[in-house]
């Protein structure tokens, strides 16, 4: 098991930080929100992409299956 170095230590979460990075967003609001936006409209691009692979899989199976029926 490893330690950390003896001059190294380790800060706690500052508040006062997050208040200063806030005041500095609240001059650039509309830029700041129109960022949250794409976000979220990334983050529901990515959560749609296993349904659209899902559809695509299930589109080619039963594609093939109804294809082999046909021949029966």
């Amino acid at each position: 098991m490893t330690s950390a170095p003896s001059g190294a230590t380790r800060q706690r979460p500052n508040l006062k930080n997050l208040g200063r990075a806030m005041a500095f967003l609240g001059q650039y609001a509309k830029t700041a929100a129109a960022a949250v936006i794409a976000l979220l409209i990334s983050i529901g691009a990515q959560l749609m992409v296993p349904q659209v692979i899902q559809n695509i899989l299930d589109a080619m199976t039963f594609g093939l299956v109804s294809q082999q029926n046909e021949g029966l």
